[in-house]
């Protein structure tokens, strides 16, 4: 399997980023938890791509992966630049059916949507909120996906 635990070298977009000089104690904590999540979404997707019954909802599920490693990586690279050091990485659960796999996933997406928007509220850099709500929209999509496969299912 891939490893997704160092970001890729690749142009910075929080390049010149302000940084506070204590950085909100809070805010960090958040990010943490933010990189966590991309983290767990990526190894999730992948467990449900090898589910998935057809190419079409495998490529589907592809395509929101790949958004979930470029919001880990962009995640993971601020709170390098804002701390110094590497986030704790915490392992996540991986689904065992393709509709469970399906539910949690459109709801871990809703929630994304909210809590990326908290965080959008939270920066005080305009380079960071930019990030927050551009992750927020690929959120939303990601659920609109979602909801849509789930829709697929047979009854």
């Amino acid at each position: 399997m891939e490893n997704f635990y160092e970001p890729v070298a690749w142009e910075d977009p929080l390049q010149a980023v302000e940084t506070q000089s204590q950085p909100n104690p809070q805010y960090i904590k958040d990010l943490e938890t933010a990189i966590n999540d991309e983290l767990h979404a990526i190894h999730y997707y992948a467990k449900l791509i090898e589910l998935a019954p057809d190419q079409a909802d495998r490529q589907r599920i592809a395509a929101i992966r790949q958004d979930e490693i470029r919001h880990y990586h962009h995640l993971y690279r601020l709170y390098m630049q804002m701390t110094g050091r590497h986030p704790q990485l915490v392992p996540g659960e991986v689904p065992t059916s393709y509709a469970e796999g399906l539910h949690k996933s459109l709801h871990g997406e809703l929630e994304a949507v909210e809590f990326y928007h908290r965080m959008h509220q939270a920066a005080t850099d305009e380079k960071q909120k930019l990030m927050w709500l551009n992750i927020a929209n690929d959120e939303q999509r990601h659920a609109t996906w979602f909801l849509y496969l789930l829709a697929k299912l047979p009854k």
